[in-house]
């Protein structure tokens, strides 16, 4: 075995154990973008996913139920108190007040059910249910299956339609209708929590960020680094390490393979929690609707690939191969372009959105 073999073997052992590490430390990703602190006051708003707090009455109709170990059916039930619930698919309508579901758990102390009187009860109601809560966590829940498929990005959503709505402190004026994925706590009349993802109107919302036409200077920069140290690699070339460089041939595309493959997983996690898009899952099975979901996933990482981790490859690579490391020039450089790929592809997310998907994603 050559010395070049040797080296894209021990590179290839290396990556599988650094990828199959990396994995198991981040099963779900690495957390890279925060989201937006989000305060609405007004009670125009609706949510669709988990639910979970504090009631003071819940009616159920066409009912099941097992409450304290006894089991109850009928056309409806009243139970009035100091409740608890968790339900994993629920809308809720902030005008009335009611989260809507059609089974959830339950504990509740000093309540009464169609009048009867029961110091603590704890158990589980199916049906026709309405909850009239007094404060709610809103999160995740189960997702919507349809047609064998499993949709989050019509999960934890909450469409705002009046009121007084603000991002980061900033309040938003004169709009008709928000959409947005996020979490928090709702009372009557008043939310606090975290958005994912927003859309104002027919806009995706971005933070105020500087460009150069449609793009973040961020990227215009990157684009003239690179093209300035391309140019000057024509031009000063040392070829010192050329021989030694023929041995990494096979390493550089190992480098590229392993970032690839981390990049894309930390994406996939990242998508998933913003947009409710999990690549992995969806492709599973191949149809129309998961190849339709997947896109919204995969069109905006091929354009960032292009705008930023192709001009990062060639920068990093320029500057070594003037000293004749090829190479290793295009593998170092293709594994920090894969990465901030992800890192600065997540931040400026909106804005890639807006140049790729905003047709698709905008409310009219």
């Amino acid at each position: 075995m050559g010395k070049a073999s040797s080296i894209t073997l021990v590179s290839a052992v290396g990556a599988l154990i650094a990828f199959s590490t990396f994995i198991t430390a981040y099963p779900h990703g690495i957390k890279i973008f925060d989201g937006y602190d989000v305060h609405y006051e007004g009670k125009n708003i609706l949510f669709y996913g988990s639910a979970e707090g504090n009631a003071y009455k819940l009616v159920a109709h066409n009912y099941s139920a097992i409450i304290n170990n006894d089991s109850k059916y009928g056309n409806e039930i009243k139970i009035e108190g100091d409740l608890d619930f968790n339900c994993q698919q629920a809308v809720l309508n902030g005008t009335k007040g009611i989260i809507f579901t059609n089974k959830t758990a339950i504990e509740g102390k000093n309540c009464k059910i169609n009048g009867e009187f029961y110091g603590e009860i704890e158990g589980e109601i199916s049906g026709d249910i309405s909850i009239f809560y007094v404060s709610a966590y809103l999160k995740e829940g189960e997702r919507i299956k349809y047609e064998n498929e499993s949709f989050a990005i019509i999960n934890r959503i909450f469409l705002i339609t009046g009121g007084n709505f603000s991002i980061n402190g900033k309040k938003i004026q004169n709009f008709s209708k928000i959409l947005f994925r996020g979490e928090g706590e709702i009372t009557t009349g008043k939310f606090d929590g975290k958005a994912y993802f927003v859309i104002i109107d027919s806009n995706v919302y971005e933070e105020v960020k500087k460009k150069i036409f449609i793009f973040p200077v961020e990227i215009t920069i990157l684009w003239i680094i690179a093209v300035a140290l391309f140019i000057l690699s024509s031009f000063v070339k040392k070829n010192f390490f050329k021989e030694f460089d023929k041995s990494f041939k096979g390493f550089s595309i190992v480098m590229a393979i392993l970032f690839f493959a981390i990049s894309f997983y930390l994406w996939n996690s990242e998508m998933d929690r913003i947009l409710g898009i999990n690549i992995i899952n969806l492709l599973k099975e191949i149809t129309i609707y998961s190849v339709f979901f997947s896109s919204l996933s995969l069109i905006p990482y091929i354009v960032v690939v292009a705008l930023i981790g192709f001009p990062v490859r060639i920068a990093i690579s320029s500057v070594f191969e003037i000293f004749g490391l090829s190479y290793i020039g295009k593998g170092i450089g293709r594994g920090v372009g894969f990465m901030l790929v992800v890192f600065l592809g997540i931040s400026l997310l909106p804005s890639i959105i807006k140049i790729t998907l905003a047709p698709l994603l905008t409310m009219h």
